[in-house]
């Protein structure tokens, strides 16, 4: 591993049949300040903006936006910005959009986007320099931000968790586990009420534990 998950955090957010994955946020960064993990850094920022231009291509109204910022917290960075709504088109394809790049058993329908939803993601490169030592190279991250509506955040979750390659702290992964139960058990008609709503939330709570090995065969 060249690269490592060191922050995730989410929010969960519906009303009736509507909202879900309201949005996902990550910090990714090497495993090391060598040569080989910023060029790795850089692939998969590279790889991710790939394909969100083109799970998003011909159907939103603003193409997004690089973006360079430097200041004097020695901080600089660069950032693929898109933050815009989709057309009506984009409205009616982007679920057969979704399942071309994903497949279709991956895709959701709770929370269908329409024209009138926003969507923001952001992909940034940050390089801090060192204030003590100007000849040092920069610690560089990267920051994954999807707030793109229930559909597209959990394909895109489910995407980076899988492929992405990334070594991952238990705390995190445990944070992930509890998001991909709640996901696992929504879809556009449920709605938790009563014992249904706080056993969920009890639920929510626990850490996922592995299932009990079996007895042996001989045991009574």
């Amino acid at each position: 591993m060249t690269l490592a998950l060191t922050e995730f955090k989410y929010f969960f957010s519906a009303r009736g049949s509507r909202g879900g994955l309201f949005s996902t946020d990550r910090t990714i960064s090497p495993e090391g300040e060598d040569e080989a993990s910023r060029r790795a850094l850089g692939a998969l920022a590279s790889a991710h903006t790939e394909l969100l231009d083109r799970l998003f291509a011909g159907l939103v109204r603003h193409r997004p936006k690089p973006c360079m910022t430097d200041h004097d917290s020695a901080t600089v960075t660069f950032d693929w910005h898109l933050d815009c709504r989709l057309t009506a088109l984009g409205a009616r394809r982007i679920r057969s959009r979704l399942a071309g790049v994903f497949g279709m058993d991956r895709v959701e329908a709770r929370g269908e986007l329409t024209a009138s939803d926003r969507l923001e993601a952001r992909i940034e490169a940050r390089a801090t320099r060192s204030r003590s030592d100007p000849h040092a190279d920069p610690e560089t991250s990267l920051i994954v931000r999807h707030n793109l509506g229930h559909s597209v955040n959990t394909c895109l979750f489910r995407h980076l968790r899988h492929s992405a390659g990334l070594s991952t702290d238990a705390d995190i992964v445990v944070r992930m586990e509890r998001l991909e139960t709640l996901l696992g058990r929504i879809d556009d008609r449920w709605i938790p009420t009563g014992a249904d709503a706080i056993a969920h939330a009890e639920a929510a709570q626990r850490e996922p534990r592995a299932a009990p090995e079996p007895p042996p065969p001989d045991a009574r």
